[in-house]
């Protein structure tokens, strides 16, 4: 079983530091919007409920070589896991069923998106 799922934006809603620095309002609406694209993009996917250990990798492909540090894109990954529990792809978003989540970032000028890859865990 492996997916990979994409989030057609070319940059995260909102980042961790970001997050931590704007009105809870703005933040609570940067994750709901987050939801709501992962949601659609479970679906169109065709993403079938899983009902066994998984490991998830969220990837920001920017559009350039800025200096970006891949835990900004923490606060997406938590809104990513949220959704998935919320559509009932995964039981939950803790350890028995998500065993690791982590992040990275990719150059691709020509199609910067955020890809989320969901793959069965080994152990």
């Amino acid at each position: 079983m492996n997916y990979t799922i994409t989030l057609p934006i070319p940059r995260p809603l909102l980042t961790t530091n970001q997050a931590r620095s704007q009105h809870w309002r703005k933040a609570h609406r940067a994750k709901a919007e987050t939801e709501m694209l992962v949601r659609a993009a479970l679906v169109k996917a065709s993403v079938n409920p899983i009902d066994h250990p998984i490991t998830v990798t969220v990837t920001w492909y920017a559009p350039d070589l800025k200096r970006r540090d891949s835990d900004a894109l923490d606060f997406t990954k938590k809104a990513i896991l949220d959704a998935m529990v919320k559509a009932g792809t995964i039981r939950d978003d803790n350890w028995r069923w998500v065993r690791s989540s982590t992040t990275a970032v990719e150059l691709d000028r020509d199609h910067p998106r955020i890809e989320i890859q969901i793959t069965e865990a080994t152990r």
